[in-house]
């Protein structure tokens, strides 16, 4: 859920992707109409009645100064879809990636723009293994470049394994966006050797659109979400790792539920 102002009245409405399954799941608004003494009470408006939506967000992706929404869908839709005002409402869909085959695992999605030319591109990852447990040859991340009027090109950064979640940064303070990226998969899920296999990574732009992979952790691919944030406050951004376990006999005594990665410049 993100709250926005969607409808420009000066209050914040709340858009909510609801995941659900076959017969349920939906994307809709929910309209801020205040009651006389101030307090919030909010009307339903459907976008979209589709399952597996995982992500909303607002986000102006013309430049118009008006707010679209975004939402990525997992599950068989496995796309990124924009909902933009018509005259008649929230009536135009777009999608603006759709997924090579209904089993592709999109996990996490984040606007960023990646190189810096003053527009909003997106991050994509997918690596969802819990349909069926296997960890996938085609699991990664992406940026989707926008290339203007609602295109946006595909660019694979780079393959990982269970990828989970994203956040972009400057981590290496040289003036443009970097990644980290996190990983996902459960032992109990039938992944019984995940020795080698990248868990936590930074993906450093070296040049405008190219990126070195550094891998920082393998093996523990327990990482559902991460967050960028500089605690020290040294000016510099640290990396916040969740901890995920469905098993909590695994978990080692006093192991905490996040992580902080403290980055140490050069």
């Amino acid at each position: 859920m993100q709250p926005a102002d969607i409808d420009g009245d000066g209050d914040s409405d709340l858009i909510v992707a609801e995941f659900g399954w076959r017969q349920t799941g939906h994307v809709y608004l929910l309209i801020n109409e205040p009651q006389p003494d101030g307090s919030p009470q909010f009307a339903r408006r459907e976008l979209d009645s589709n399952h597996g939506a995982s992500r909303v967000m607002p986000v102006d992706l013309d430049g118009d100064g008006q707010l679209e929404i975004v939402a990525l869908f997992a599950q068989e839709h496995e796309r990124l879809r924009c909902y933009r005002r018509s005259e008649s409402g929230w009536s135009e869909i777009q999608d603006l990636y759709r997924a090579p085959h209904p089993g592709w695992g999109h996990s996490s999605v984040q606007p960023a723009d990646l190189d810096g030319d003053g527009d909003t591109d997106f991050v994509l990852t997918n690596g969802d293994s819990y349909d069926n447990a296997l960890l996938k040859p085609y699991h990664g991340i992406r940026w989707l470049e926008n290339l203007g009027d609602f295109a946006f090109a595909e660019h694979l950064l780079t393959d990982m394994p269970g990828s989970y979640s994203s956040a972009a940064a400057d981590i290496d303070g040289d003036g443009d966006l970097d990644l980290v990226a996190s990983a996902l998969a459960e032992p109990e899920l039938g992944h019984t050797d995940l020795t080698g296999i990248a868990s936590l990574v930074w993906l450093e732009q070296t040049d405008p659109g190219t990126f070195q992979t550094h891998v920082l952790e393998t093996g523990l691919l327990r990482h559902p979400y991460l967050t960028l944030h500089d605690h020290n406050g040294d000016g510099l951004a640290d990396v916040f790792v969740g901890q995920g376990c469905f098993d909590d006999t695994r978990r080692k005594p006093n192991e905490p539920c996040v992580q902080i990665w403290t980055n140490q410049g050069s």
